[in-house]
Parts: C-alpha cells; sequence; structure tokens
C-alpha cells in the first residue's frame, strides 16, 4: 500500500504544484500555493490517515510511527509509562485479529475522543464502557452513534438523550451524535477504545483486558495537570475509578449505568449536565452548550424512563421526584 506519510510536505507540495501547474501563471501559482497549503495539508493527512487499517498497520505504528498523535495530548501520549501500555496493548490487539475478522472503530478514530476535545479543551470527563455493539456504529467517542442511525439500536445512548430531556436540554433523542459535546471540552472515553467484531455484531468486553492500564494512566496524567474537571461516572464499572481521581478541585458526579438493563430509578433525575454547569461557573469557566437539536422541544418533565425491548421504545415509567430544574 503506497501512503503519503504525515510529515512528507515538500512530497506534498510538490505534489500540488504539478496538479495546478499547467493550469496557473507563475505568479498566480505562487500565490496559490501560500494561501492553500494550510487546506492540502489537511486534505493530505485526511486521506492519509483513512489509509490506515487494522489488516496494514498496528496501533502503535499508526501513533508513534505515522505520527498520529492527537494534538494537545503529546504530552501525555509520548510520556514512557503510556508509550510502553500503547505498545502492549497494540500487540494484544494484533493477537486479537488472528481470531477475528476486524476490530471497531476504524484504527483512525480509536483515538477520535482525544482528536475532538484537546486537553486545554477538556472540561467534563464521561467514562463509558465499551464502544458500540454493531460493526460500523463506534466512532471512537462513548455513547455515540453515526446520526442517521436510530438510537434504538443501541438503548443506552437514548436513556442519556432522555436524562438531558429531563434537565431542559434540547436534543432529538433519536439521533445520538454526541460529536458536538466532545467539540464543546467533554471527553467522552470507554475503559476500552476497541471491540472486536465479526460480520456484523461485535463482542462486549472482548478489549477490555487489553486496555486496563489506559485509563488509569490518564486519569494520573489529568491529576497532574491539576485542572478543576467534572467527572462523570454511570455505573459500577466506571465508578471503580474514583479511588484514582485525586485533587479536591474535581468533581465527581455519580449515576447508575443508562442501560436499559439496569433500573432506570438510580440513572434518572441524576441532573448532571446541570450540576456540570454549575460546577464550570464555580470556577471560572465557560459552561458546556450541551444542545444537540436546534427544535425546541416540548417540556415533557423530569421522568424515570421504562424501555419496551419488543417495542424498542422508551417510556415513561414514573416522574422525578425532587428535581428543581
Amino acid at each position: 500500500m503506497y501512503s503519503i506519510h504525515k510529515k512528507s510536505q515538500p512530497v506534498r507540495l510538490a505534489f500540488l504544484f504539478v496538479c495546478i501547474h499547467s493550469a496557473l501563471p507563475k505568479n498566480q501559482l505562487i500565490q496559490f500555493g501560500k494561501n492553500s497549503y494550510y487546506y492540502v495539508n489537511h486534505l493530505f493527512t485526511a486521506m492519509s490517515n483513512t489509509a490506515y487499517t487494522w489488516q496494514n498497520t498496528t496501533l502503535n505504528d499508526y501513533l508513534y510511527v505515522h505520527g498520529n498523535i492527537p494534538k494537545g495530548w503529546e504530552d501525555f501520549f509520548n510520556a514512557v509509562k503510556t508509550k510502553t501500555a500503547i505498545a502492549e496493548i497494540s500487540k494484544s490487539l494484533e493477537g486479537a485479529l488472528k481470531q477475528t475478522k476486524t476490530l471497531d472503530p476504524p484504527l483512525h478514530k480509536v483515538f477520535n475522543a482525544f482528536e475532538l476535545s484537546p486537553l486545554d479543551h477538556s472540561k467534563v470527563v464521561i467514562i463509558g464502557q465499551d464502544p458500540a455493539p454493531e460493526l460500523g456504529l463506534a466512532q471512537g467517542i462513548s455513547f455515540s452513534i453515526p446520526s442517521g442511525v436510530s438510537t434504538s439500536k443501541v438503548p443506552s445512548i437514548q436513556r442519556i438523550l432522555l436524562e438531558a430531556q429531563n434537565e431542559g436540554i434540547d436534543v432529538d433523542i433519536f439521533d445520538g451524535n454526541l460529536t458536538p459535546w466532545a467539540k464543546e471540552g467533554v471527553l467522552l472515553l470507554n475503559e476500552t477504545l476497541t471491540i472486536s467484531c465479526g460480520e456484523k455484531e461485535c463482542t462486549p468486553d472482548s478489549n477490555l483486558p487489553y486496555w486496563a492500564p489506559f485509563l488509569p494512566l490518564l486519569i494520573d496524567f489529568l491529576n497532574v495537570y491539576n485542572k478543576p474537571l467534572v467527572y462523570i461516572l454511570w455505573g459500577e464499572k466506571a465508578q471503580q475509578n474514583v479511588p484514582l481521581i485525586k485533587g479536591s478541585n474535581h468533581k465527581i458526579l455519580k449515576g447508575g449505568h443508562p442501560s436499559p438493563e439496569a433500573n432506570g430509578k438510580y440513572f434518572f433525575c441524576g441532573r448532571y449536565f446541570l450540576d456540570a454547569n454549575d460546577f464550570l461557573k464555580e470556577n471560572g469557566l465557560d459552561t458546556i452548550d450541551w444542545t444537540l437539536s436546534d427544535k425546541k422541544k416540548k417540556d415533557y418533565g423530569a421522568w424515570v424512563w421504562g424501555w419496551d425491548s419488543e417495542k424498542e421504545a422508551s417510556y415513561e415509567q414514573e416522574k422525578c421526584t425532587g428535581s428543581d430544574r
């Protein structure tokens, strides 16, 4: 496979000049090159990134050989302990690929959460467990699937959106694309950043042991960074990270897991999003715009929502009590 290396800038410029030389006079060519270099560079980066797949590149090489460390996170990914952990994770994933069709998300999206929310922009950390369990749905950010795929396929995501709706936030409960939250500074992570997949279905927890060292290293790094952060931890697995979070300048918000298999009364009515913004405001930081829809929704009040597995639909189970939104 031929791919253009991310750092081969002279090759990119030469390619650009060859493509347009016959169409522009010399003076216009030079000016065009100056004005357009950024956009061409961005295009080449995108092209080269998507050329890397699980079948032709290892996770370790993708980051460290091909230069794809997420911008703003260089100190974390270049730390000796992180590099050692990534090397081990990469070897484990190579082994997993010998026993399964592929991994999800695609290689170039594994660290999407970091790409979308650079360190100096991150204010809230939400920790999930696995990527979405159907091939092609994982986007490299937790609790998120592509627009156009109904959240009925991954009801945990729909229930998170229903909780946001409970708090008066405008969302489309059937659109589970949480990219806008990531761009607002919400670091949407999973305990495991990959999942083993067959032709269509993926196996939950299949890669969890491989990624075990990664999240503790990240939390430790964020402790040293010493910036006020809100951690939103849903479910017992996520809450096992509480002892790792050091410092009195962080806020930890806990609730039950949003899975429809868990008791909704422990998840809903939690004021996670409003309380996160209250904390950020108190610490002089910009709040998160949690809005995911530009259409004003009807005020349904605040509810504990049930899940009808036969109809694949949510229903109002009981009113929240003590809600002060």
